[in-house]
């Protein structure tokens, strides 16, 4: 009665019709706030000190000066390594599609509307190649894990994938019968080996193409590497340098051949093995210079939050969680409740959505079931940049074996605090 009372009321007002609902009218005036923030986003120039050590770099926070990072960059003499760490992750493959995310999916790749890819689909639908388009799941029931050797077959003879005759099938990636509801997730379907796909419009053999890639990607291997984070002190202080060392590409692999690329295209250093209390030489310093980016014109509406490029909660009362998109995903440090760092890392897949990253996130460190509470991102991070500054600058002002001393301490009273340690493989598929 609101939409049609409310609907009534401003049409008769404003003399033509006015659509009005409690669901719509809302997410209008939402998406209208966020294209006007970025109309009237002005870029604010940023700088960050960058060492050059030996076989990395390591860069320093952002200041809003270029004076500030000028002071830094003639401080700076020798770097102490104040930690060093390297974890072995794993990252699953992605789920299967769903309308939503095979539209999120055609809309990267391709640049098709939501409503071009849901006719394609149909239309994939009504000549027996896909199964029913119109889902909002991205799993399988049990009893279908046994046909799914065949159908791949089939798929990877349909689209062929170079050097690649076979691919490894783990079903139970994909199977989930708690999380199919009315219809299960969208396949290609064994009638790919009869037809002749030289008749299918073009629209419609990317959108299978799509479909077809991501059944075999889906069931695929984890993609393995080892990330490694040095921080260091140096002027009071502190740089931070990471890098990634893939163990096993899997799944990954494949998505590099379906697209025929031979890299990620992602430049990502080698980290050196080093001590904590090693203090290194600085080959190097330049100051580099960015500029601030406008709030992200995509919303994934998955619950009441609209996520643009960064986001922070505090998680319970004891526990910070910031995370921020960037190239292959999303990056994420997990704070105590004074703003002191317990843990970072990246998620390496951007098809999941903010809300989606988090999730993973809490359930990596066993705080999915705190009460969450959203944060200002910049306000977290200014804060934490203060802190960090603050240890740095009393560490600097005294004595090196009390300074010592004082590090051993605080490495004491982190390895005090309980938590899980962040391990992508425990990460539920999405």
């Amino acid at each position: 009665m609101v939409g049609i009372n409310a609907t009534r009321l401003f049409s008769t007002l404003y003399g033509q019709t006015l659509n009005v609902g409690r669901v719509m009218t809302p997410t209008l005036a939402m998406a209208v706030m966020r294209e006007a923030a970025i109309a009237a986003f002005k870029p604010e120039p940023f700088y960050t000190v960058q060492l050059q050590l030996d076989g990395f770099t390591a860069a320093s926070g952002r200041f809003k000066s270029r004076a500030e990072a000028e002071a830094l960059k003639k401080d700076c003499s020798l770097a102490k390594v104040t930690k060093a760490e390297s974890k072995e992750k794993a990252e699953k493959p992605p789920a299967l599609y769903d309308l939503t995310s095979l539209q999120r999916e055609a809309n990267r790749a391709h640049g098709y509307t939501a409503q071009q890819t849901l006719d394609y689909t149909q239309s994939l639908y009504e000549k027996k190649l896909v199964t029913y388009p119109r889902t909002d799941s991205r799993f399988l029931t049990e009893d279908m894990a046994g046909s799914l050797p065949e159908l791949i077959d089939i798929v990877i003879h349909t689209f062929p994938i170079k050097d690649v005759d076979s691919i490894p099938i783990h079903a139970a990636q994909v199977v989930d019968n708690k999380k199919v509801t009315d219809h299960h997730a969208i396949l290609p379907t064994k009638e790919l080996q009869k037809y002749n796909l030289d008749e299918l419009p073009s629209g419609e053999l990317a959108i299978l193409q799509l479909i077809a890639d991501r059944l075999c990607v889906a069931v695929g291997d984890s993609h393995r590497y080892a990330e490694t984070v040095i921080e260091l002190e140096s002027g009071g202080n502190r740089f931070t340098a990471k890098g990634k060392t893939v163990l096993h590409n899997g799944w990954k692999a494949l998505v590099l051949k379906q697209c025929d690329k031979n890299t990620s295209g992602k430049d990502v250093q080698t980290l050196p093995s080093v001590v904590t209390g090693t203090e290194l030489c600085i080959l190097g310093r330049e100051i580099k210079e960015g500029k601030t980016t406008p709030p992200n014109g995509a919303y994934y509406i998955g619950e009441p939050e609209i996520m643009g490029d960064v986001a922070a909660w505090q998680i319970g009362r004891d526990r910070i969680l910031a995370v921020q998109t960037c190239e292959d995903g999303y990056d994420y440090t997990l704070f105590d409740g004074e703003y002191q760092e317990i843990d970072g890392g990246q998620i390496d897949n951007p098809d999941l959505s903010m809300i989606e990253a988090r999730k993973d996130i809490l359930e990596s460190f066993g705080l999915e079931n705190r009460e969450l509470r959203a944060m200002v991102y910049d306000d977290v991070m200014e804060k934490a940049e203060k802190i960090t500054g603050k240890i740095m600058a009393s560490l600097h002002d005294i004595e090196p074996k009390r300074r010592d001393s004082v590090m051993e301490k605080l490495a004491q009273k982190s390895a005090q605090i309980p938590f899980v340690s962040a391990n992508r493989s425990k990460t539920p598929e999405r």
